[in-house]
């Protein structure tokens, strides 16, 4: 063989001896970019679950924020309703008093009992809208204010009877004659002398209307001042007053107006302290919720 075939079989040898090196290094360099990329790959994933993470949480800040902000402007306004409808009940309560005519009470009284109605509702929303404590001054608020409404109404038809008696007794004219006049000032006048008896008792009953209802436990004094001022209202004829009025009549003469009673005091002290109450749990509760937003 001469020397250009030796250096052509010596060529060919070295060719295929680099051909497994080739071989080898492409696999590592392919096996290193197959890495690389999946490096890659898992840091951009990575990356971008930290992308979305992070725009998730911001989103559910936002609308946690959002949601909080709406609950308190749903407490806010349940709140505000019930304080409103708490002064309308008053107001109506109120002008019901200050009313001398049968016609304007009628307008009056169904004003109070739309003032109920709302107050009753308002209360059943802060009831839903919590927390306890609102609640539970709003549910004293609640009871305060229909006690006194009922009272106001009682007292509001005694006031007006109690005008009427006045304008017999001073015989104004209208067809009143001596003989209504002389029963009128003799039922106010019982009237009076019957809630004098009454207070002056020593051993006084727990309530006032137990005495209309247990008359063996009144003493002498106290019995004989009922049994005149029954006798007065008697002396009425019948159509001269209704059932309704004569039941009016007949609490005039043995309590009096709501409005003298220890109760009334009572009921006013307790309806101030829960307003007091109220106003301190909403702004607790209000400023709770704006916090935590």
């Amino acid at each position: 063989m001469d020397l250009q075939g030796i250096g052509a079989v010596a060529a060919a040898g070295v060719t295929l001896a680099t051909i497994p090196v080739l071989l080898i290094t492409g696999r590592w360099q392919t096996r290193a970019a197959v890495q690389a990329a999946q490096e890659a790959g898992r840091a951009g994933f990575a990356q971008a679950q930290a992308t979305y993470n992070s725009a998730l949480d911001a989103v559910n800040a936002q609308t946690s924020a959002a949601h909080a902000q709406w609950r308190r402007g749903i407490q806010r306004d349940a709140y505000a309703s019930f304080l409103l409808a708490a002064q309308r009940i008053a107001e109506a309560g109120d002008q019901l008093m200050m009313e001398t005519t049968a016609e304007a009470a009628t307008v009056r009284t169904e004003e109070l009992d739309r003032a109920r109605s709302a107050l009753r509702a308002a209360a059943q929303i802060v009831t839903l809208e919590g927390p306890d404590s609102v609640d539970g001054a709003a549910h004293t608020i609640l009871t305060c204010s229909i006690s006194l409404a009922n009272m106001h109404e009682s007292d509001a038809a005694m006031n007006r009877l109690r005008q009427r008696l006045f304008t017999m007794s001073e015989l104004r004219g209208g067809g009143v004659n001596t003989v209504t006049r002389d029963r009128a000032r003799r039922l106010l006048t019982a009237s009076a002398r019957l809630q004098t008896a009454i207070s002056e008792n020593p051993h006084p009953l727990p309530n006032i209307d137990d005495y209309r209802h247990t008359p063996e436990t009144m003493p002498t004094a106290v019995a004989d001042a009922a049994a005149e001022a029954g006798a007065a209202l008697s002396a009425f004829p019948t159509q001269t007053f209704s059932e309704e009025e004569r039941n009016v009549l007949s609490n005039m003469q043995y309590r009096g107006p709501f409005m003298t009673q220890p109760r009334y005091a009572s009921r006013r002290r307790e309806l101030d302290e829960a307003h007091v109450a109220f106003l301190r749990a909403a702004r607790v509760e209000l400023g709770a919720t704006s916090s935590n937003a």
